[in-house]
């Protein structure tokens, strides 16, 4: 069974259509994804850029390190 995932953009609205995502091994399903049209798209791409530029909220960067250390542990492990 495959899992469904909500489309995550802040103050966007789904198109109420969804895409399916599938393994490129064996073109099993993964997941569902609800699909933004090209006004969610906007608003992701603007609120990318906001908090791009306010590096207020960004994570430290031994906090970044710490994260992909950490993510290069699970990757190693399996």
């Amino acid at each position: 069974m495959s899992k469904k995932f909500k489309l995550l953009v802040p103050g966007a609205t789904p198109s109420g259509e969804t895409a399916q995502v599938v393994a490129p091994y064996d073109l099993s399903p993964i997941a569902e994804v609800e699909v933004g049209d090209a006004t969610a798209v906007e608003t992701a791409l603007s609120t990318a850029d906001k908090l791009f530029k306010d590096r207020s909220n960004w994570l430290s960067k031994p906090k970044r390190m710490e994260i992909l250390h950490a993510a290069a542990a699970i990757v190693e492990s399996r």
